[in-house]
């Protein structure tokens, strides 16, 4: 439930706080300055949020989640991690990258003890503890994002390992024609650049799954050649390249891949790769700075049948911006994000006339941007994923925008 009550002083925003604890909503209260958050015993959660500069208030109520018997022992990927003293949950997520469970019945001394039992169990590697999120890894990479969410819930999330995949390119000499550089991506996302006669190798971090490498001439981004690897292992790879004036022909010197590939019919767009080295891909920050969720510039995208939905969160101009691409339309809506950040949840409002609308948009994990929850105005949650943001503002920039 989302009511937005208007005309509302800061006093009166913190007798209704009173009047909500008057009714029962007193258990695990978090109050900041502008908001509130409290279950009660029925474990209804209460959100309060006070908007001063427009003297609103927003009343979020969210219903309790109904939890039933989880047998661990029936999930593959939980072996690796001790059976919970509770066994009521639900499985929100399971394939082949990330798992993902509720344990309801966890109180926040349970929770500790669970952490402890996982550290024991060889969860003790790159350990990161935060009063209700612990993060690890085992020996083997796995990592595991263990978070108590309130109400006696705890989440469980446990992630495939990732595998150091080196990419060692040659970029076989000519000497007078086709002497262009070749620009090295993977899955879309610039990696480095190998000159004409030159070697460069290419070390990335990959989860386990099958990824596209592209050989792009640096001058004109429809001469290409490519290649898919799967990535099951820390492995290297070697490929010879050598360029002609219409495409770019590759050799496996070493690894095994699928040269049998289609390519999408979105070209890459070759736009300024040199960025400063320590900037992740998908935003203007290093990814310390990134982990924040509260400056700079973020981009996510996913795929709705056959089209593109991007969003670009600009905390620099303080919008946000929601459009398409392969759906035929033209627009984007640029929106003033309201409060928050990406660690707990930026509120953005939508303008039509009379009618208004919120949104709200978060970070899946928190200290973790590399994918984005975004909840429409009927409670809904969309997950988008990182990607390119000189890409994501190319096409952007082809749109027709709307300020809502």
């Amino acid at each position: 439930l989302y009511i937005d009550i208007h005309k509302i002083s800061s006093k009166e925003f913190v007798n209704y706080i009173d009047l909500c604890k008057a009714n029962g909503f007193t258990i695990e209260p978090s109050h900041k300055e502008n908001a509130f958050d409290a279950y009660n015993s029925a474990g209804f959660k209460l959100s309060l949020y006070y908007y001063e500069d427009d003297k609103q208030m927003q009343i979020q109520l969210d219903a309790p989640e109904k939890y039933d018997v989880l047998d661990w022992s029936a999930i593959d990927a939980l072996k690796l991690l001790p059976v919970p003293q509770s066994d009521i949950g639900k499985v929100e997520e399971n394939n082949e990258k990330e798992t993902k469970v509720y344990l309801a019945d966890m109180t926040t001394e349970k929770f500790q003890q669970y952490v402890n039992l996982c550290i024991q169990n060889g969860f003790d590697k790159n350990i990161n503890s935060y009063d209700k999120t612990f993060t690890s890894q085992n020996a083997d990479g796995y990592r595991l994002t263990a978070e108590y969410v309130g109400n006696k819930v705890v989440s469980i999330v446990l992630q495939e390992p990732e595998y150091e995949i080196n990419l060692s390119v040659e970029r076989v000499k000519n000497l007078i024609f086709s002497t262009y550089d070749v620009d090295i991506y993977v899955d879309d996302v610039f990696e480095s650049t190998v000159g004409n006669g030159l070697t460069e190798t290419v070390t990335v971090k990959l989860t386990k799954g099958t990824y596209t490498v592209d050989f792009v001439n640096a001058e004109d981004s429809e001469v290409y050649g490519q290649v898919k690897i799967d990535v099951s292992k820390n492995e290297d790879f070697a490929f010879q390249v050598y360029c002609y004036s219409s495409n770019i022909d590759i050799e496996t010197v070493k690894g095994t891949v699928n040269n049998e590939v289609v390519r999408e019919t979105t070209q890459i767009k070759v736009t300024d790769q040199y960025t400063k080295p320590e900037a992740v891909y998908y935003s203007t920050n290093d990814y310390e700075t990134a982990k924040k969720g509260n400056v700079g510039v973020f981009s996510y995208k996913n795929l709705s049948g056959s089209y593109d939905i991007y969003w670009i969160i600009d905390f620099t101009e303080g919008y946000i911006y929601n459009f398409t691409e392969g759906s035929g339309d033209d627009f984007c809506d640029k929106v003033k994000i309201v409060s928050g950040n990406l660690n707990n949840r930026i509120t953005a409002t939508w303008h039509d006339g009379t009618d208004k609308w919120s949104w709200y948009l978060h970070f899946k994990y928190v200290n973790h941007p590399e994918t984005l929850v975004v909840t429409d105005h009927n409670g809904f949650d969309i997950e988008f994923t990182a990607t390119d943001l000189d890409r994501a503002l190319s096409v952007r920039d082809t749109k027709n925008i709307t300020e809502r």
